[in-house]
């Protein structure tokens, strides 16, 4: 059985020079309410702090923000029986150098808005109040630590840093707007709690096990003093195979098979 908590929602966004905040200090640096899939930008213009970027050449009066790492807060309580063997937090899309700290510790890192990430988190979580942060900026920094050379050779020569960002590029100059860099958890949070078996179990032992049939079972009447099965509806069945297509996606991109196969007996 498994429980899906989303983390989505209001959170508060804090922010400072890139590199000067911890997660022992960002509860101190100016706070703002943050929505939860979304932009910092929003917020930001919704408190007046910069204009609506998207008019005249306003972006340019937000450059301010890039040189910004942000520290974004969500506090959520668990009960003891919400707990499961493995707890995995999910971040569908953080844009884009991003850390993550629970209850304190540092749980991972990422640095690519267009690939989800996950983490098994059940070792830092506890009964009662959890305290969750993300560390986020726009990945700048990051790029400039990598080398450059023959990059002189790209039509965006003047930005040749570029090329090591994982982010949407329509952001630096397009129609839409003169210069506008994303940054932000811009896609759903989720903690997953899993009591039993899972996908990422058999995952894990590639490439001895080179792929999963999910094949349907028949159940008869006949059950009396057996382990309860709740049977799929047309509607779980489909969000198997729903599941099942996202498994396959990231197989593919990471061991070039499918790995798993919905199947019939």
């Amino acid at each position: 059985m498994n429980k899906v908590l989303s983390l989505n929602g209001v959170w508060s966004m804090h922010w400072c020079d890139i590199g000067e905040g911890t997660p022992q200090t960002a509860a101190l640096l100016p706070s703002l309410p943050y929505t939860v899939p979304g932009d910092v930008h929003t917020p930001l213009i919704d408190a007046g702090l910069i204009p609506e970027p998207l008019y005249g050449l306003n972006s340019l009066d937000c450059h301010w923000v890039e040189e910004k790492e942000f520290w974004c807060e969500r506090v959520f309580t668990l009960a003891k029986e919400d707990i499961a063997p493995r707890m995995l937090l999910t971040f569908g899309g953080l844009d884009c150098t991003a850390d993550v700290y629970l209850n304190g510790e540092h749980i991972g890192s990422h640095n690519n808005a267009f690939v989800e990430v996950e983490w098994d988190v059940a070792g830092n979580l506890h009964a009662g109040e959890n305290r969750l942060w993300v560390r986020i900026d726009q990945g700048l920094r990051e790029a400039q630590t990598h080398p450059l050379e023959r990059m002189d050779m790209m039509w965006n020569n003047d930005q040749p840093w570029r090329s090591w960002m994982r982010k949407p590029q329509y952001v630096y100059s397009w129609d839409w707007t003169i210069w506008l860099a994303s940054l932000g958890i811009w896609q759903d949070v989720t903690l997953k709690a899993v009591w039993g078996a899972a996908l990422t179990d058999l995952y894990a032992l590639c490439p001895a096990a080179q792929s999963v049939a999910l094949v349907p079972v028949g159940l008869t009447r006949f059950r009396d003093g057996l382990t309860p099965v709740q049977p799929f509806t047309k509607e779980t069945a489909q969000a198997v195979l729903q599941i099942a297509d996202r498994f396959q996606e990231k197989a593919l991109n990471e061991l070039g098979t499918r790995f798993v196969f919905p199947s019939d007996e």
